[in-house]
């Protein structure tokens, strides 16, 4: 038997707009803003500020979450996810709608703003019907990775084989709202897929089918996407390997069961099975290499007819970045090291808030995550950071972890992947603990504990597998299983969150899960929390872990700040400038160290 591994990427060039800041904007997923530009006094800003002050209340009134307005020129419409509540719903929309026109898209006269559990979109051209030609008429899509590879063809099967059940059954539910599950069962690896297509209910069963083909079709599957989504105004879907939505799967498929063992095979069949392979194969090698030309033209091309801008615009050898602010393209970005008088030219003489991450930032990782010690020159170099700037660290681990790896008691200290914050007694003198602590997530330390308690016990069995208490989260790490036991801890991971039923989510870092609680509340919102009470603006945030993207996404923008990623690979991030790993972190710190004290004298 010949395995083919195949690994297809898709480029969406959608035109985004540049963002201003705000603490909120990180509950977004995706965004786009169309249409010209509107004066604060113009009738359309007035009729925009009617729509955003009726259109919540209207939606969450509505049986099915649903509803559009119209008022003057300005067009909108508004859908939550039929499994949440209407007090929910209510938020997400007001939430939305607030970003959209004073943030996200300011003076812009169209825009759709794609949340965990909403999507709000406005224009100055009709948008009930469905195909338009709207402007706004794009498919966003975002993609999460599981460090695990499986095996292409029977998972990416089983994906499209729920996709289109999903979607027929949304297209033909009186509400356009389906959910579904279907089980994966192979040699390797026993999986569950959970799915959830949606609809306008204003669209007919037809225009719902093709909306949701056209994203299922868009679906970008390689053979580390084990978890996606894709959406339109009018239509979205997402499936995951954690179940994501409320409720019982209206959909349940059934896997088909491993594959029969033993039996007697020809030779023949064995070589055409083969020579077939090998004719995929080739086919597949020359279909790349012509996507490939085409898209190292393209992006020539389009390097040629117009300069980027600095937001994406890298010149850097190390690391790949996505500059989402232009275009989703793939550019290097330059070395913090090498472009260091650039990064303090771009402060500009603000005072200078600097945020650090740990694990991989500070300490390097490791086997054993109770023994990541950093370096007692590291501790050095961090405290007279500390002593010179208004410095924080943000952790996916337990506040007090940190603090124990640390031990400096000048610096901000946000766990629990910023969930946890306690700010410096020097920040703030002699205060109560009342004011100088915020934690979001403290209604979920019951169930949290829960999770631990049944992960510990669940996992108990698999050599390597650790749970690690982080207060407000729950990591599993398998960096030590061994790799035929490695999808053995995601599918008990999965059990036990559904068993719980307790709505947690579920998120991937280096070689852990992490089980958090359903807020929209992570490092980005930590970091604006931060620096408002610090009275700042400007930050250097350096960090390693895919939770770090949503401070590099909050501090682009703000766009008052460095975004910073450790990492000796490629990878897809909102980050600008790169280092390699923790020892160039301390050179980058004594860097930004030797300059300060060269200021100051």
């Amino acid at each position: 038997m010949v395995k083919l591994l195949i690994v297809t990427a898709i480029f969406l060039g959608t035109h985004l707009a540049p963002v201003n800041s705000s603490s909120r904007t990180s509950a977004y997923w995706e965004f786009y803003c169309a249409g010209g530009n509107f004066t604060p006094s113009s009738t359309y800003s007035r009729s925009l500020d009617k729509i955003a002050a009726e259109l919540p209340k209207k939606v969450a009134s509505s049986p099915l979450l649903f509803a559009g307005s119209q008022i003057g020129d300005v067009h909108a419409l508004a859908q939550c996810r039929q499994d949440f509540t209407a007090s929910a719903c209510k938020m997400c929309i007001a939430g939305g709608l607030r970003d959209a026109v004073k943030v996200l898209c300011e003076s812009r006269k169209g825009a759709v703003v794609f949340l965990e559990i909403c999507t709000v979109a406005y224009s100055h051209q009709e948008l009930l019907q469905y195909p338009t030609g709207n402007e706004l008429d794009i498919t966003a899509s975002k993609r999460d990775f599981l460090p695990i590879i499986l095996e292409t063809e029977p998972f990416n099967t089983s994906v499209r084989e729920l996709a289109r059940a999903v979607a027929r059954m949304a297209a033909t539910s009186p509400a356009h709202f389906g959910t579904g599950e279907k089980k994966v069962v192979q040699a390797q690896y026993r999986l569950t897929i959970y799915a959830l297509g949606q609809c306008m209910p204003n669209l007919s069963d037809k225009d719902c089918e093709i909306c949701l083909t056209d994203l299922v079709y868009a679906i970008d599957i390689g053979v580390d996407m084990t978890t996606g989504r894709v959406a339109k105004v009018w239509c979205s879907y997402r499936f995951s390997l954690y179940k994501f939505f409320r409720g019982k799967p209206a959909l349940v498929i059934p896997a088909e069961g491993l594959p029969q063992k033993g039996g007697k095979r020809h030779h023949n069949d064995d070589k055409t099975t083969i020579a077939w392979a090998l004719v995929v194969v080739l086919f597949t090698l020359l279909l790349l290499s012509v996507v490939a030309g085409l898209v190292y033209w393209w992006r020539n091309r389009n390097q040629q007819k117009k300069s980027l801008g600095k937001e994406v615009q890298c010149i850097g050898k190390e690391v790949q970045c996505t500059g989402k602010a232009v275009e989703l393209q793939v550019v290097p970005c330059p070395s913090a090291l090498e472009a260091f008088e650039e990064i303090i030219g771009l402060a500009n003489n603000n005072e200078i808030a600097v945020f650090l991450d740990y694990d991989g930032t500070l300490s390097p990782i490791v086997n054993d995550p109770e023994k990541a010690y950093m370096s007692s020159e590291m501790r050095q170099v961090l405290k007279a950071i500390a002593e010179n700037f208004k410095t924080s660290i943000v952790s996916g681990r337990a506040r007090e972890k940190v603090f124990e790896f640390v031990q400096i008691d000048t610096i901000n200290y946000a766990g629990s992947h910023g969930t946890d914050i306690k700010m410096a007694s020097t920040t703030w003198g002699e205060i109560t603990e009342e004011h100088d602590s915020y934690q979001p997530a403290k209604k979920f330390a019951t169930v949290m504990n829960q999770v631990y308690n049944s992960l510990v016990r669940e996992t108990g069995h698999i050599n390597g597998a650790k749970v690690e208490n982080n207060t407000y989260c729950v990591s599993v790490h398998y960096r030590n299983v061994a790799k035929e036991d490695q999808l053995r801890v995601l599918h008990v991971v999965q059990e036990v969150l559904k068993n719980l039923n307790s709505g947690l989510d579920l998120t991937y870092g280096h070689m852990v899960y992490e089980i958090r609680p359903p807020l929209a509340f992570n490092k980005g919102n930590a970091v604006a929390y931060i620096l408002d009470k610090l009275g700042l603006d400007f930050s250097i945030y350096i960090g390693d872990d895919l939770t770090d993207e949503d401070a590099f996404k909050v501090i682009r923008d703000r766009k008052k700040g460095i975004r910073i990623l450790v990492s000796n690979t490629s990878r897809e991030t909102s980050a600008f400038y790169s280092l390699k790993d923790p020892p160039q972190v301390m050179e980058f710190l004594k860097l930004l160290l030797s300059w300060k004290l060269k200021k100051i004298k």
